[in-house]
Parts: structure tokens; sequence; C-alpha cells
């Protein structure tokens, strides 16, 4: 046989998924002609598919030196770059194979699909869609191409939160492929997503009906089984995924993660140990690997994990705040509060979460927007919720819950800022910065992301500004940062009805002529005037009976004991004790409030759960 033959015999083996026999075919024709570039590419795909990816390369890049305008060895390699995590020398890869040949579906989606690995989804479906541009010229579409395209949009819109054109996607694949099971496991995820969980546990059984080894199918079972709190069939279809697909990662994840919210350490560090040694670059994996070390109180070995986590996730907000927890718990417990060491440490959870800020900064839209924007999250949970409760499975219906669902995926930067802004409130707390932790915490509260973190923000606020920040009376009730409009009101009151029982008759006075000078205004507004008027006069009267009635001559010691309770009540939040010769009077208990490691533990879980993604 000549190397041609060869050839075609390693690639009819290697298409029957008989690597080893394809592989031996490859290396007789490279005996002949070491520089047969089919060869060359077959036997890189070959190893590729062997998982040898380093071996891989080194064919490709002999493709390449052999005939450097072979696209199909540019394409090769940029599927080899991709296993082995190189992505932007992947990009690279395929961006020179379409120089080579811009009409080539193939390359297009190759970039699409390194893309979607970099998550820059936004340019992954412009590759998809100039690959399906491509196969539209052609006289002859490749069907495979043109799926993997619709699949490759489906998965870059569902990261997106984009979840109705991710349907209409994954819709296109099942009405071409006869065998869909990857678009039906696509579509299952986005109901899963948008909370149709028994549709969506219906698609994952479809799917696994058309391939029974898919353990991305099996593993999405396992994660609606965990919705659903079902765990022992969530832990059987995680497993099932594992010995379906031994190196899909998200399985081992998600069955650590399972066993560690149980409080199994031992199983989940188990599970985890595997998915670390077959893909130590996984950041899911280091941020578990790193809670689970945080369980344990080994600080440094989670804060090293959390770090590696970091540095591949591209800054995930939720493993900045787990690694900034980890500092905190290893401050808390290794030293003691007037320690350097100590202070050193908080500082450093400050700096960290104050790069979060820098991310996440909507604070500086106006109070306005804010509640603009609040009314409108609150409206769309609201239909979501009414959607859910009716299980309405029309198309319209879940297109419309499909869109709420994406609408609502843009409040997640609101919620990180909100929590963010919480966490760093507590950290300047525990800095005995006062001030920094007050303004903080005033954010929090003033973006109102999720009640549980603004009632714990209003809390802590409560305690610094009556406890920890020394004010002016006037001050403390009118620039109060909680209950603002409550203060000023009974500020108001305390003030008219001390100055109504001092001087009744200038009060009596000073109202008669307000009433006055604002009816006179208000004649210039007739259609207003006598609603107004009215207004006015039933605000105004029962003060001027009241000032009326007012005699000190006879009523001295009433008035006079009325008088210092008034102005005890406008003392009292910034009065902490009175002192005599021999005795002292405590007018207020001591704080009873505590930051503790628990109450921020509680606050990072329930961001965590909150986060839609």
């Amino acid at each position: 046989m000549d190397v041609n033959d060869l050839c075609k015999k390693g690639n009819d083996s290697r298409r029957a998924n008989d690597n080893y026999k394809a592989l031996e075919y490859y290396k007789e024709a490279l005996k002949i002609n070491p520089h047969h570039v089919d060869s060359l590419i077959g036997k890189g795909l070959v190893l590729r598919n062997l998982k040898k990816y380093s071996e891989a390369l080194v064919e490709c890049n002999r493709a390449i030196e052999a005939d450097p305008e072979s696209f199909k060895a540019w394409n090769t390699k940029g599927l080899v770059l991709r296993n082995l995590k190189r992505y932007d020398e992947a990009v690279e890869a395929f961006n020179a194979s379409i120089h080579i040949d811009p009409e080539n579906a193939f390359s297009w989606n190759g970039k699409g699909l390194v893309l979607l690995s970099l998550r820059k989804y936004t340019e992954a479906i412009e590759a998809y869609n100039t690959s399906l541009n491509m196969n539209v010229r052609k006289e002859k579409p490749e069907a495979k191409e043109i799926i993997f395209s619709w699949n490759g949009k489906g998965v870059a819109f569902a990261n997106l939160g984009q979840f109705d054109k991710s349907i209409e996607a994954f819709n296109e694949v099942i009405k071409r492929d006869p065998k869909p099971a990857f678009a039906l496991s696509g579509k299952a995820i986005v109901y899963y997503n948008i909370g149709r969980l028994k549709k969506a546990l219906e698609l994952f059984e479809e799917s696994i009906k058309f391939n029974e080894m898919s353990g991305f199918a099996w593993n999405g079972k396992g994660l609606v089984f965990l919705s659903l709190k079902q765990f022992d069939r969530a832990i059987e279809s995680f497993k099932k995924s594992i010995l379906c697909d031994p190196d899909f990662i998200p399985s081992y994840n998600n069955l650590g993660k399972l066993y560690l919210d149980i409080g199994d350490l031992k199983n989940a560090s188990s599970i985890l140990n595997v998915s670390f040694s077959k893909d130590t670059n996984n950041d899911s994996t280091l941020f578990l690997k790193g809670r689970i070390e945080l369980e344990k109180q080994n600080y440094d070995d989670a804060i090293h994990y959390f770090k590696e986590a970091i540095s591949l996730s591209l800054g995930d907000p939720l493993i900045l705040v787990w690694e900034v927890y980890a500092k905190y718990l290893k401050a808390e417990v290794g030293f003691d509060p007037s320690d350097k060491r100590y202070q050193d440490l908080i500082l450093s959870c400050i700096r960290e979460l104050e790069k979060i800020n820098t991310l996440y900064n909507q604070t500086e839209n106006s109070y306005l927007t804010i509640k603009k924007e609040r009314v409108t999250q609150r409206f769309l949970t609201s239909a979501r919720s009414f959607l859910y409760r009716f299980q309405w499975n029309s198309d319209i219906s879940i297109k419309l819950l499909a869109k709420i669902t994406s609408n609502l995926w843009r409040y997640d930067k609101l919620k990180i800022e909100s929590y963010n802004n919480y966490f760093l409130g507590c950290f300047y707390y525990k800095f005995n910065d006062y001030f920094s932790a007050k303004d903080k915490l005033v954010n929090c509260i003033k973006l109102n992301s999720e009640p549980k973190v603004t009632s714990s923000a209003k809390q802590l606020v409560e305690d610094i500004w009556n406890s920890k920040i020394y004010t002016s009376i006037p001050k403390w009730w009118l620039k109060s940062p909680c209950y603002s409009f409550k203060r000023k009101i009974t500020f108001s009151f305390l003030l008219f009805s001390i100055l109504g029982l001092l001087l009744p008759e200038f009060s009596f006075l000073a109202i008669l002529t307000l009433y006055k000078y604002i009816t006179q205004i208000l004649l210039f507004y007739q259609p207003i005037y006598e609603i107004f008027d009215s207004i006015l006069l039933f605000i105004s009267a029962p003060f001027l009976i009241v000032l009326s009635f007012i005699d000190w001559v006879d009523n001295t010691t009433q008035y006079a004991l009325l008088f210092i309770l008034l102005f005890f009540f406008l003392i009292s939040p910034c009065l902490k004790s009175l002192k005599g010769s021999d005795v002292e009077i405590e007018l207020q208990s001591p704080q009873t409030f505590e930051l503790n490691p628990g109450l921020i533990e509680k606050n990072l879980k329930d961001f965590e759960n909150g986060l839609s993604r």
C-alpha cells in the first residue's frame, strides 16, 4: 500500500473509533513519507482522541511546517490547543485557518467553540453566525456544521441569560438533527434555569434516549433533582454521569458540592480530589477544595485554593468574597483584634472587596434611578412567580418566562454590589473605621437588593449610629442613616411641641401668620385654592386649639413636667448616662449586637444562593 492508501485506512479506523489501529496506519504512512500532511493531521487527531494533547500538538506543528497553507492543520492545532486550555493560542490558530480559507465553516465553528471557553459569548455568537452564513452560500450546505453552529449559539445565549433566544437556537437543531441529544440537554438546562423543573427533567430523559452515555444529560438530571431536594436521586444521577463520562468535570464538582452542603466532608474531599487529578486548572474544583479546607479550618490552604480559582475565573466576585472570608476567619482565630497582624488581614480583606466595588459600582446612580430599578425587578419577580404558580407550558408562556428570567439576570450586578457593600461595612467595622462602615452599609440599604441583607445592614448601622459615632442632637435626628423620615418628623414634632409649650402665644401667632401667607399665595392658583385651603385648615386647626388652652399660671407644675419629658426625649439619643456625686445612672444599656463570623457566613451563603449563575 502506498502512503495515500495507508492514510485512508487510518482515517476509516479513526472514524470507527478504533484509534489505536488508526495510529498504526498513520505511523506506517509517515515511515514512507514523514512530511505527508494528511497523515500528520490524522495522527494528531488520533492522539487528541486518546487525550495525548502535547503529542498531538507536535504532530500538528509538523503538519504546518510541511504545509503552512493547510487550513486543516491549523484547525486541528486549534482544537488541540483548546484541549490544553491555551485558548488565546487556539483563537490564533483558527484565525490562521480562516485567513487561508475564509469560507470554511468548520474554522468559524472552531473559533466559536474557543470563544465559549473564554466566556466571550457575544463574539462566539458572531463566529457561529458567520459559519452559518458560509454554509448558506454553499451549493451543498454541511448539515453537521449547521447543527454545530446552532448548538453553539444555544449555549452562548444561555450563558448570556438570553433564554428565549437559546430555546429558539436549540429548537433549530431539534428540527434538523435526527438524534438531537445535545440540543435536548441544552434546552433542558434552559428550562432548569427558568424554573420549569418538571419539563427540564422530561427533556433530559428524552436526550438520554438518544444517548444513554451522555454525561452532560445525567449531570443535568442531577441538578434538577438537587433543586427538588431529592438528594439521593441527585447523587445517583451525578454518579451515573461520572460513569458515562469519567472526564466530565462538572459532575464531580456538583457531586462534591452536594456532599459539602450536606456536611459529608469525607466524600466531598474524595470526589473533588479525583476531579483535581483530572484537571488541576478547573476554577470550580479549586473553589470547592478551598471551601473544604475552610471547613477543616485550614485557612492558609483555603486561601491558596481560592486565589488559584480567582486567577482562572476572571475575578468571579463570589470566589473573591469567599477568599476574603477565609482571611477574616484566619484573623479571628489566630490573632487578638489589637494585634497588628489582625489589623493587616482585615485591611487586606477591605482592599479585596474594594476591587469588586470598582467593577460593580451602581450607587453612583441617582436614588430615583435605583428606586425605579427596584420597582422593575419586583414587578418581574412577581410576574415570574405568577407563571411558576400556574405552570403553563404553552409556547407563549415559556417564551414570556424565559424573557422575564433573562431580564432578572441583569440585576445580579445590583445584588453583587449590595452584598459587597454589606461585607465592606462589616470589615470597616472590624477595622474600627465606623464612618466608612456606615457609608458602605448605607449604600447596601440604598440598593435594597435582598430583605435579609438589608435588615442586617440596618441593624449594624443602628449600632454604629447609636454607640460608635458621637453626634450632636440635631444631627442624630436629622442625619440618621436609618428611619430618616420618621426621625425628622419626630424631631420636628418635639421641637415644635417644646416651642409651643414655652411660647404658646408666639407659636399661635406664628402658625396663624404662616397660614394666612400660604393662603394668599394659593389665591393666585384658584383651581387648587379650595382643596389646599381645606387641607391647611385641617392641619393647623388642632395646633391652634391646643395652643389657645395652654396656661402656665394655673398649670405650672404639669407643664413643667411635660416640658422636662419632651426635652428629655429630644436629647435622649445622645445622652448615655446621668452622674451624681454618689451614683451614676446608665440611660442606655450596652449594645447587645455582635458582629461575628456566623453572621457574616450566613449572609455570604445567602449571597451565593441568591446569584442567578
